[in-house]
């Protein structure tokens, strides 16, 4: 196998092609993160975007994306990290490829790679953990996903029609807006949500520059092959919450939603969010992926889970060496007892890595 790594934005009409192909050839890569759209997005915001051109004798086989971090021969991870929230190679199921021959093409001395497809053994390989995301399958259309959520969890259902009578009858109709193009109202809505990531101690994600940008080129995304998705529940004018998805031809992934914190009695985010399950289905889209996590919402609406991973691998370098004292010194802790001691190493790191992703790249 032939290993070949260019700048994303160097991509021509020929490769784009075959990227589409291969994606489309494989449902485990439906998701819009493996579009070659993504890429390009991504691409336009961070300079330090590259892909790996898989290729034999018969031809282009696959392709991986990363970003390169400072400085550039240290270290990459998943293109559009931390926001990103897929990784793998997209090519056929059976591709198997060498992660530290990837490096040496990237000219990198360590990859990083989180939410990797696990079934894809080049990443299985070099685990250190794994965890799932939830998906809520509506390729059965509205009728059946629904009556499937109420068999599931009768309750749930019933409640939720039942606080959105409560909310119509002392606050007014509700308004359900799919792909709205009102700029004030995504500017509300990630002011939501950078007040709740105050709260609860975490960086402003959405407020840097280049993640903002994205943001940004995925609403100017217009095509049914890849765009950016904001989904609105107002009452008259007032937004009372937002949803930003990923849409693709075959599904929405969520990318940020909130709500105002005035209306938090009448449940308003699951309320647009089972709109915009109703909307998906009755449009012949397949799923709507709400990520990782174990937020109850998820549970409530999900249909099944898709296994992910987390890990490294690396050439020898110092990149490699800090990584692996990392790990090492990580598994030494989490033998402690104390489970809130455990737990803080893996979540040093995990902070370490939002904080590297968002470091604005170098042109």
């Amino acid at each position: 196998m032939r290993i070949e790594a260019v700048p994303v934005r160097e991509l021509g009409a020929v490769e784009i092609a075959r990227w589409r192909s291969l994606q489309r050839n494989c449902p485990a890569l439906s998701n819009p993160h493996f579009s070659p759209d993504y890429a390009l997005l991504m691409a336009r915001v961070r300079p330090d975007a590259r892909v790996a051109v898989l290729e034999d004798s018969g031809g282009v086989q696959g392709f991986f994306a990363v970003q390169r971090q400072r400085p550039a021969s240290s270290a990459a991870m998943p293109l559009g990290a931390p926001v990103g929230d897929y990784q793998g190679i997209v090519g056929a199921p059976e591709l198997e490829v060498s992660l530290p021959d990837l490096c040496k093409a990237l000219k990198i001395g360590r990859l990083d790679f989180s939410r990797a497809l696990a079934n894809q053994p080049t990443f299985a390989t070099h685990a250190k953990g794994a965890e799932e995301t939830w998906i809520a399958d509506v390729s059965a259309g509205s009728d059946a996903y629904f009556a499937n959520i109420k068999a599931r969890r009768p309750q749930f259902l019933y409640q939720l029609a039942r606080t959105r009578r409560k909310l119509v009858r002392e606050r007014g109709d509700v308004i359900f807006s799919p792909c709205s193009s009102n700029r004030a109202h995504l500017e509300t809505m990630l002011t939501w949500k950078e007040q709740q990531l105050a709260r609860t101690g975490q960086p402003a994600v959405w407020r840097v520059a280049w993640v903002r940008e994205s943001i940004e080129a995925a609403m100017q995304c217009t095509d049914d092959a890849f765009a950016g998705s904001l989904f609105t529940l107002t009452l008259g004018d007032r937004l009372i919450a937002g949803n930003l998805c990923l849409r693709g031809p075959n599904g929405l992934h969520g990318v940020v939603m909130s709500h105002d914190p005035e209306f938090e009695p009448f449940s308003p985010g699951l309320q647009l969010l089972r709109d915009i399950l109703d909307w998906a289905a009755t449009r012949g889209l397949r799923e709507v992926d709400f990520g990782t996590g174990e937020q109850m919402y998820k549970r409530q609406f999900g249909s099944h889970r898709r296994g992910v991973v987390w890990g490294w691998a690396g050439t020898p370098s110092m990149a490699s060496w800090s990584r692996s004292a990392q790990y090492a010194l990580r598994a030494q802790i989490e033998r402690v007892p104390n489970k809130w001691i455990a737990n803080l190493p893996g979540r040093a790191m995990r902070r370490m890595d939002v904080y590297r992703g968002l470091v604005a790249p170098r042109a």
